[in-house]
């Protein structure tokens, strides 16, 4: 009975864990990457030390009553300063990293240990490092571009982790793709191209084509476009849409469209000229 009650006392009185704010990926912009461990202490809790890992390597530990103390990649990145509660045995429980890199990618778990009892949590956190520049383009006349297949590339520099590349038709059927290349920079970042070729048989004036950038396991989107017409001439025209999933149309301007028209008119207005006064 003793034993018994010792064991659930010692349970009720231990430290507990009740949310890990880690996000599942986070975008690297000019806002710092917040983790927070929020833990309880019971009264009787002594010595308390709050450690975050990073894939089981230790990265930061705080012990009330001293500063904060960040370790390997966290050093010199982590804000010291950020207080996460005006409680004394909380100040400093969250690891704010001012400029997250791609390489801090991983498993962060966090750790409460105290005299009495010792508290673990963990979860996976994927760094995105938006591509430097992302471009589609057609190949044009004068460089040896087939007239009867316009070809398209999408290129992706400096991303992290590999993207994948798709050049699909507005209507999200995906276009035969001819080329790939990934590589990797010194910088651990990537570049990444593809090619996609279309006969301009089937193609109706004018075609949007997109391209799209995904990162596998996360909702990250990123979409570039153009526009292809049939036949030997084309206008080409680019835009982005850094919104998860939601693209908006293009508002392209038909001038060039109407001239191409024109020049047609005028070309089959002579011909016919021609044929009557040969």
């Amino acid at each position: 009975f003793f034993l018994h009650f010792f064991l659930v006392a010692g349970t009720c009185s231990a430290v507990r864990i009740t949310e890990l704010r880690v996000p599942t990926t986070h975008i690297v912009n000019e806002d710092p990457l917040v983790l927070d461990c929020v833990y309880e202490l019971a009264p009787e809790e002594t010595k308390l030390v709050v450690k975050w890992l990073l894939n089981d390597q230790p990265v930061y530990q705080w012990i009330p009553g001293s500063r904060p103390y960040p370790l390997s990649v966290m050093r010199n990145r982590v804000d010291e300063k950020h207080v996460a509660s005006e409680d004394a045995q909380k100040v400093h429980r969250a690891m704010v990293i001012a400029e997250p890199t791609w390489n801090m990618t991983g498993e962060y778990t966090c750790v409460v240990d105290t005299f009495q009892s010792r508290a673990i949590k963990a979860a996976m956190l994927q760094i995105i490092v938006p591509p430097a520049e992302l471009s589609i383009k057609e190949k044009k006349e004068g460089e040896t571009a087939d007239q009867e297949e316009a070809e398209v590339t999408c290129e992706a520099d400096d991303a992290y982790p590999e993207p994948q590349l798709s050049l699909q038709f507005r209507n999200g059927e995906t276009i035969r793709r001819t080329y790939g290349n990934v590589k990797r920079s010194d910088e651990g970042l990537y570049d990444v191209s593809v090619v996609g070729k279309i006969s301009r048989m089937k193609l109706q004036s004018p075609t949007p084509v997109d391209c799209v950038l995904t990162i596998h396991g996360t909702t990250y989107t990123l979409k570039r476009s153009t526009v292809v017409l049939a036949g030997q001439t084309t206008t080409t025209q680019s835009y982005d849409d850094l919104d998860d999933g939601d693209f908006r149309e293009a508002n392209y301007d038909d001038r060039s469209f109407r001239s191409s028209s024109n020049n047609l008119k005028v070309i089959n207005i002579f011909a016919f000229i021609s044929c009557i006064y040969p």
